[in-house]
């Protein structure tokens, strides 16, 4: 009997400590916005790679902006709601440093949409800064803010049904 109340005791403590880092995990703002749900860090700066497992416990990534709308209802939520800060975005670098490749974490796409000049620079992380443009990267390990996002739909639908279709190449 002692040896079940301790495994009871032992279990409880897990829970509440992942309640507790639950609700300390999310104490920025939430937000849907589209198709997306977003998590947007407000009260602590970490690193991109920290950024990136931050998200992960919440079951997102960090963002990938795809297009020009996507960038624009994000950057008026941010200006409406006066969070202007600088904040990792899930793109960074690869390739050789004099030609670098962008690409988002979340799709593994390449960034295709850039409200400026894309970067060329190699070995960095892209960040979207207080003037709501991402055309900047700086050191992954620098600190900043982060916001993540995940589908409001899973990608293989409500039920689970991934529908694939292959296309032949031909010469």
């Amino acid at each position: 009997m002692n040896s079940l109340v301790k495994v009871v005791s032992l279990t409880l403590s897990v829970i509440v400590f992942n309640v507790l880092l639950n609700v300390e995990a999310q104490s920025g703002t939430s937000v849907i916005l589209g198709n997306k749900q977003y998590y947007i860090e407000t009260t602590e700066q970490v690193g991109f790679y920290e950024a990136s497992n931050n998200c992960a416990k919440l079951s997102m990534t960090l963002v990938s902006i795809e297009n020009k709308t996507e960038h624009d209802k994000l950057k008026n939520f941010l200006q409406i709601s006066e969070l202007s800060n600088d904040y990792w975005l899930g793109g960074n670098s690869y390739g050789s440093s004099s030609s670098p490749v962008y690409s988002w974490l979340g799709t593994g796409k390449r960034i295709g949409f850039w409200p400026a000049t894309p970067l060329s620079t190699a070995d960095k992380c892209v960040f979207i800064d207080s003037g709501f443009t991402y055309n900047d990267a700086s050191a992954c390990t620098d600190d900043k803010y982060y916001i993540c996002d995940k589908p409001i739909e899973p990608a293989c639908g409500k039920y689970g049904q991934c529908r694939y279709s292959f296309s032949s190449y031909s010469s």
